[in-house]
């Protein structure tokens, strides 16, 4: 340990966050150690010994069995799946689903994790599925993006922009301070994370946006790495924003067939290819048991 790094390894949590919150004040060195020994309290209070130990320790699955949330890998062909995959049909980035994660006991039912790549680098994306009962081809096509305002790597203000159509969804987003104090914690985190592993490039790691599917009858959260503790309970808590927002006229929903995945307009009541009985996407994850 050089002597700068037990300098403010002996300060206490106040000082340094107040270091932090004047962190233009220091050189770019003193900077970096202040952001490493903020982050390293902050795996602490995870469990976590050292930094080397962040990535297994803060993954996704980790976090849900830490947090006591049933969960389990689903099938292949699964509905989820195919959700993800029509997302993403018209990107113009190579994609891979990795695994879909159906999740018990809150709005969010199921995670999806993507490879992402183009000519210059890869990442992951995370897809959260909400099912709302509300959502059908007459509900407006909400999209929602947070905005996050970073000076010299600390995260200083995070807020939500976009169009809700009058649902209200904005306000109740951008009036929740434990949504953006949660966000603004694990942000910084997965800043410094990067910072402290020599990855400084997180232009578009704070992307994270929101938006209403009226096809499959479900709100989808997408965000860039994956959540520890406190992301996750902001995410159960932006869940429950989308789901008091008020419906639309009430129109039939499009069913699907169970087996191939393929869509049918409402009064379509068999599968022409596999001769089953469609199913509307609520009836789905309402049977789906653990």
């Amino acid at each position: 340990m050089t002597e700068l790094e037990s300098f403010w390894f002996g300060k206490t949590d106040s000082e340094l966050q107040d270091a932090a919150a004047h962190l233009q004040d220091f050189t770019s060195k003193a900077q970096f150690v202040i952001r490493k020994e903020l982050r390293r309290r902050e795996l602490n209070r995870h469990g976590v010994e050292n930094l080397a130990e962040s990535r297994e320790a803060l993954s996704l699955e980790s976090v849900l069995k830490r947090l006591g949330i049933k969960k389990r890998v689903a099938v292949r062909g699964c509905l989820e799946e195919a959700i993800t995959l029509n997302r993403v049909s018209s990107s113009a980035f190579k994609q891979q689903l990795k695994r879909v994660i159906q999740v018990a006991g809150g709005p969010i039912r199921w995670i999806a994790v993507s490879r992402y790549a183009d000519q210059d680098s890869s990442w992951y994306s995370y897809e959260f599925g909400v099912p709302d009962s509300k959502i059908n081809p007459a509900f407006p096509r909400v999209e929602i993006r947070l905005k996050t305002n970073v000076s010299l790597g600390w995260v200083v203000e995070v807020y939500w922009k976009g169009r809700d159509f009058g649902l209200g969804v904005l306000d109740g987003l951008n009036q929740d301070d434990s949504i953006s104090t949660g966000i603004k914690h694990s942000h910084q985190s997965e800043i410094d994370r990067r910072w402290n592993n020599f990855f400084p490039n997180t232009e578009h790691l704070l992307e994270f946006e929101i938006d209403a599917d009226p096809v499959y009858c479900c709100w989808v959260l997408t965000g860039r790495y994956s959540p520890g503790s406190e992301l996750w309970d902001c995410h159960q808590t932006i869940a429950r924003h989308l789901l008091s927002a008020p419906g639309g006229p009430e129109r039939p929903r499009i069913t699907f067939c169970p087996q191939c995945k393929a869509q049918y307009r409402p009064g379509f009541k068999q599968c022409s290819d596999c001769g089953v009985e469609t199913v509307d996407p609520i009836a789905y994850w309402a049977s789906t048991k653990f």
